[in-house]
């Protein structure tokens, strides 16, 4: 997926400067692939929202296609930047909070071994060195950030539950759906639209479940605040 947040800030700027689409896509982008495919659907037509929408999260894509039908979309590609670089500000976050305890325990894995390491008994020496380092490593397998299925919520599927580690992979789709809805909503976009957009970028949360599932009665009249069951 494309994540630079320098990208939508130039596009957004670009985009205030008056340079059509694919002038705009191939200078912001520079010589990156991934975004040939999107050039031509430009050319060819395509709104930015559907040029992208191959390379984007979801989210991104249900922002920026709302942007356009408000007429907001110089201030949608600053959001979308600016969401970009609280996730890469966080990511960095964590990954330094990680960085000492796995230095510490490297060293207390090779320190417990040493006794034995040095009267030779390297098996006993492993044995202690494996006895740190194996709980060490589950742990932080365990504590990676999930991915919830990009299916789950279509008519078919059960509904997504938030337990153990999950929790927080569903609960993030969960935010991007009501996100898009809320955006969808304050756009204009017509309703069937929204529904279908906060679904896709919230795929794999509840509401991205309940939304699937309640749209057909919400498009027949019923309020949305009554469609949740998962959520």
């Amino acid at each position: 997926m494309f994540e630079d947040p320098s990208f939508y800030r130039s596009l957004a700027a670009l985009h205030r400067a008056g340079i059509p689409w694919p002038q705009a896509i191939a200078s912001a982008a520079g010589s990156d692939a991934r975004l040939a495919g999107s050039l031509q659907a430009l050319s060819a037509g395509a709104t930015l929202a559907e040029a992208l929408a191959p390379v984007v999260e979801p989210l991104d894509r249900a922002l920026l296609e709302a942007g356009e039908a408000s007429g907001r979309l110089e201030g949608t590609l600053e959001r979308i930047a600016t969401r970009h670089e609280e996730q890469a500000r966080l990511s960095g976050a964590r990954r330094a909070a990680l960085a000492y305890p796995v230095l510490m325990g490297h060293v207390a894995a090779l320190l417990a071994g040493v006794p034995d390491f040095i009267t030779g008994a390297m098996g006993a020496g492993l044995l202690w060195t494996a006895a740190v380092l194996v709980p060490l490593w589950v742990v932080l397998l365990l504590s990676r950030p999930t991915r919830v299925s990009n299916t789950a919520g279509h008519p078919g599927t059960k509904a997504p539950r938030a337990r153990g580690l999950r929790r927080s992979a569903v609960e993030e789709a969960d935010a991007r759906a009501l996100l898009a809805l809320a955006d969808g909503y304050e756009s204009g976009l017509p309703l069937s639209s929204t529904l279908r957009l906060a679904a896709q970028a919230g795929a794999g949360g509840r509401v991205a479940y309940d939304l699937y599932r309640a749209t057909p009665r919400v498009l027949e009249g019923e309020a949305v605040s009554t469609a949740w069951s998962a959520t």
